[in-house]
């Protein structure tokens, strides 16, 4: 999920001139550049299939497990 100014930008679709104005920050701030691309690599992270994958099957698994255990 994109948070604006934190891990991206968002912009209204017709808004050339506040996407321009989006890009060129990113351009010309370093700082927030470095800022904006960890934030999205850790959303990208948290996101990641096998890891939501494998937190379904261990949820699931102690679901079973207490299920059986009764």
């Amino acid at each position: 999920m994109i948070k604006d100014g934190e891990n991206g930008y968002l912009v209204d679709p017709k808004d050339e001139i506040g996407l321009a104005r989006k890009i060129l920050a990113l351009i010309t701030d370093n700082s927030l550049k470095q800022k904006i691309s960890s934030n999205a690599i850790q959303v990208r992270k948290s996101n990641d299939l096998e890891l939501i994958y494998s937190r379904l099957m261990n949820y699931l698994n102690e679901i079973i497990y207490r299920h059986n255990k009764r």
